[in-house]
C-alpha cells in the first residue's frame, strides 16, 4: 500500500475533461476538503502563492466553463470570479483527499 506524507504533492482536479489540475500537499488538500463549511480554509488557501499561480493559468473564463458542467452553480452565481476560484480549489482538494483515501489513507 502506498503511504502519502502530510506533505507530499498530491493533486486535485477540478475538471477532469479539460485536464484542470491543482498541485497541493496533503495537508492543504485535507484543510480544504473536510465535514462543515470549509470556505475559511478555502480563503487561506487562495492566500498560498503556488495554489493561486496554478488558478491564474486557467483564466475566470476556463475556470467558469469548467465549473459550469458541473451543474451546481447557475449562470449568476458563475459570474463572481472569485467564488468561481475558490468553488475549484474546494473541488480539487476534495478530489486530490478522496483520490488519496483510495491509495489506503485516512
Amino acid at each position: 500500500m502506498k503511504t502519502t506524507e502530510q506533505t507530499e504533492t498530491v493533486t486535485g482536479c477540478f475538471c477532469g475533461t479539460r485536464g484542470f489540475e491543482i498541485e497541493m500537499t496533503l495537508e492543504q488538500a485535507e484543510s480544504g476538503s473536510h465535514q462543515g463549511a470549509c470556505d475559511e480554509d478555502i480563503a487561506e488557501l487562495l492566500k498560498v502563492p503556488a495554489i493561486s499561480a496554478q488558478l491564474d493559468k486557467f483564466g475566470p473564463d476556463s475556470i467558469r466553463a469548467a465549473l459550469a458542467e458541473y451543474g451546481a452553480w447557475d449562470a449568476e452565481e458563475l459570474q463572481d470570479d472569485d467564488a468561481n476560484r475558490a468553488r475549484a480549489l474546494w473541488v480539487a482538494c476534495c478530489d486530490a483527499r478522496e483520490n488519496n483515501r483510495e491509495l489506503g489513507q485516512p
